[in-house]
């Protein structure tokens, strides 16, 4: 009996004992956080429109595309993102990403916009029946045009102009930088008439032709 008494003993002391131990904690803690500041960010440049802009952003980290208002929110500067100029696209990671990180794009006009002609009125020449005729028409471009790619793409003829002289019109570009000109050739015998001509071109360091439109009357040469 006193055997039994004493073994209870030890036991309710062990009891007692475990119960004021310090018992360790497993409930979950908070996620590690991941800094965004070293992601990879993408915009790419965007053409004008005239309108408000939502350029797409691409964000990587760690080979993981992450996603947008779930990983991080964007802001862009100056905002709204609509004329042309140079933007900021700022990433500010939601947890557990922290931090931030930029980058920045352009918005752009138009090749057509950026070489369009200063000149917009309909050029007018005077037919020769021994000689062509040369008209030249100003171009506000600060890139370089490949001259070699300088063509004529199509024609479109009205008020009697003819298919035969269409097909002679030759189209050349000539000067430097924003002195760059198109410079037209009128075969010689030319008809009277209305040359939509539509040019085609390739700046330095493009690899698609842009197109510029030039309108030529051709007015029947003064009997003497």
């Amino acid at each position: 009996m006193k055997t039994f008494k004493k073994v209870l003993a030890a036991a309710l002391s062990a009891v007692m004992l475990v119960s004021t131990m310090a018992i360790p904690s497993f409930a979950a803690g908070s996620p590690t956080t991941k800094d965004i500041s070293k992601a990879t960010v993408k915009v790419e440049d965007q053409t004008y429109t005239g309108q408000e802009i939502t350029p797409a952003v691409t964000v990587t980290l760690d080979g993981q595309t992450l996603t947008a208002n779930k990983d991080y929110k964007v802001t862009f500067t100056p905002s709204p993102v609509k004329d042309a100029g140079s933007y900021t696209a700022k990433v500010e990671g939601i947890a557990p990403y922290a931090g931030t990180v930029t980058a920045t794009f352009q918005v752009v006009k138009p090749a057509d916009d950026n070489a369009a002609a200063t000149n917009n009125k309909p050029q007018e020449v005077t037919a020769s029946a021994k000689k062509a005729v040369t008209t030249t028409v100003k171009l506000d471009t600060s890139k370089a045009i490949q001259k070699k790619t300088v063509a004529v793409k199509k024609v479109k003829l009205s008020n009697g102009a003819d298919k035969k002289t269409a097909k002679k019109i030759k189209v050349t570009v000539t000067g430097k930088g924003k002195n760059q000109k198109l410079k037209i050739k009128i075969p010689k015998g030319a008809k009277k008439g209305t040359y939509k001509i539509q040019v085609k071109y390739k700046v330095k360091g493009g690899k698609k032709f842009k197109t510029k439109t030039v309108t030529v009357k051709v007015k029947k040469a003064k009997k003497k």
